[in-house]
């Protein structure tokens, strides 16, 4: 799969289209920053902040001065999980597929974690911006 098509595996592209166009956010190096699982449905919530922001940002975030985004994904249908997090780094690479023999999958991988998320349906379930205070560093 290329990485920068995994907006396809959704069931609402367009909710990334709103903010990034064309082109989706890349996957690679983001922070995984929660990871929330639900008995509901049952469902995990991942929230990942991204490395990208969209070369022409809605207005709305312009006024508000953001420079940064993060997304949540929510895995609807969980059928399978596996998660080994150590403490220390949070970036992760995500890589999200059709499955052998589950509908959809996501390969996450990082130096302090590695999970394998096994779901029928996956939503873009929030876009949201925020000032990343730069003076830190990488964060």
């Amino acid at each position: 799969m290329v990485p920068s098509e995994w907006r396809q595996f959704t069931t609402n592209p367009e909710a990334i289209a709103s903010a990034f166009g064309e082109a989706d956010p890349s996957l690679n190096d983001v922070r995984l920053t929660k990871a929330e699982l639900s008995e509901d449905g049952p469902t995990l919530n991942l929230s990942l902040a991204l490395n990208d922001y969209p070369a022409n940002p809605p207005s709305r975030w312009k006024r508000e001065a953001n420079n940064a985004v993060s997304i949540q994904l929510q895995c609807m249908d969980l059928i399978g999980l596996t998660l080994s997090r150590l403490s220390g780094d949070s970036r992760v690479t995500c890589e999200i597929s059709k499955g052998e023999c589950v509908p959809l999958q996501i390969s996450i991988k990082g130096a302090a974690t590695e999970a394998l998320v096994q779901c029928s349906f996956i939503r873009i379930n929030h876009v949201t911006p925020y000032l990343k205070d730069c003076s830190l560093g990488a964060i």
